[in-house]
């Protein structure tokens, strides 16, 4: 069970189509984080898809913010006029379908999704995942065995010249975990 779960953060090939995503929260608890934001972005024929994205802010209350919007940005007047979770993570599965899904560390993601998903009486997300960070460190120990990597986002971004978009919005690191991604498979 375990091995399987496993295999699924390192697919033996690369999928044509996949969805990066990302969550914002109010905790890094799982069992204790309220969702504030989510962040999707599509990536296909090798492409990132930014203008196909999903983004909300999550109905929820203003004091849910507060601990963490110093480092996320999101004010308590966005998760008040946010959408309600139920609606959000509908629209989630139907954005996702059956496709691979990438987070920088998806597995905290998905366990906050599933949660939530389990709270709303909704079916858990059961669909392969790659995480980049581990993704990232398997590349960089083929070419630096004796190194440690560091698996900071910004320095995964770094290796690739590329400028997070947006660092600590749920669509802006959707879409440079998608960049980075693509920047790491074409690694020869």
């Amino acid at each position: 069970m375990l091995s399987k779960w496993l295999a699924g953060f390192f697919p033996s090939k690369i999928p044509d189509e996949l969805v990066a995503i990302d969550l914002e929260t109010s905790s890094l608890d799982p069992r204790a984080a309220r969702i504030l934001s989510i962040g999707a972005v599509r990536i296909a024929k090798r492409r990132v898809l930014i203008g196909e994205a999903l983004h909300y802010h999550i109905l929820t209350r203003a004091e849910d913010v507060h601990e963490t919007a110093v480092i996320h940005g999101i004010r308590g007047i966005d998760v008040e006029q946010g959408l309600p979770i139920k609606e959000a993570l509908n629209a989630l599965r139907e954005f996702i379908g059956e496709r691979p899904l990438l987070g920088y560390h998806h597995s905290f993601d998905r366990r906050v999704l599933n949660l939530a998903l389990q709270r709303n009486a909704l079916p858990e997300l059961n669909n392969p995942a790659i995480e980049l960070a581990a993704l990232y460190q398997r590349h960089w120990q083929k070419r630096h065995p004796i190194t440690p990597p560091n698996l900071a986002f910004e320095q995964i971004c770094a290796q690739f010249n590329i400028e997070p978009i947006g660092r600590h919005t749920a669509l802006g690191d959707a879409a440079t975990t998608a960049l980075c991604y693509l920047a790491l498979t074409h690694q020869p």
